[in-house]
């Protein structure tokens, strides 16, 4: 009885941790929009529902008129911000030095080379 009482403050602890060392991102990714994000998958309910042949931007696509820019997706335990028709916050992103550097994202969802998908210099 003490030994499962031990694991369970140690999970509660290590929970509490994860989720402290989190809480700017959490606050970050309270005031955007975005769809209903369901606890551990996030927003990756959405790509069950994606048609054969369609690619995940397109999914998303679909959703992104009902939503001002920035928007906030949960990809579990990621949040992945896109920016929907917004010329500044395009030129902000474009023009950080963060940027250079692709997450893997990028190849897990075969998305292909062009003007956003480019390799890093």
């Amino acid at each position: 009885m003490s030994i499962q009482l031990i694991l369970i403050a140690l999970a509660t602890l290590a929970l509490a941790c994860i989720l402290w060392k989190r809480r700017k991102l959490y606050a970050a990714a309270a005031t955007m929009n975005g769809p209903l994000a369901l606890p551990i998958v996030g927003q990756l309910y959405l790509i069950f529902g994606k048609k054969r042949g369609d690619d995940f931007l397109k999914v998303f696509n679909r959703y992104a008129p009902h939503y001002n820019s920035p928007v906030g997706v949960w990809l579990g335990p990621m949040l992945v911000v896109g920016i929907n028709n917004n010329p500044d916050h395009f030129q902000t992103v474009l023009n950080s030095p963060h940027m250079l550097n692709k997450t893997y994202h990028y190849s897990f969802f075969r998305v292909g080379r062009g003007l956003f998908a480019a390799p890093g210099l």
